[in-house]
């Protein structure tokens, strides 16, 4: 079995994010792209909020890298723990 992985570096921006909900989708339709990774950290300069990561992930992202990982887990936790 094979799959196409789509890796993108830094979306540094509003701007950036906004590109990819404009063109990821129909990206990844022509070029067949089963699974996509991107680092979306520095998209605020502060780190991924929660509402950033929702938006990448309805732009068509699979996975957004650890430190997002790690970051979104640790504010589900700060959530469960009050």
């Amino acid at each position: 079995m094979e799959y196409r992985v789509l890796a993108l570096g830094d979306v540094a921006s509003e701007t950036g994010l906004t590109l990819l909900e404009k063109k990821l989708r129909a990206f990844k339709r022509e070029q067949c792209i089963d699974f996509t990774v991107v680092n979306g950290e520095n998209i605020s300069g502060t780190g991924l909020t929660r509402a950033q990561a929702e938006e990448l992930l309805a732009a068509g992202a699979v996975r957004l890298g650890l430190t997002a990982t790690a970051k979104l887990a640790e504010e589900a936790y700060a959530a469960y723990r009050k």
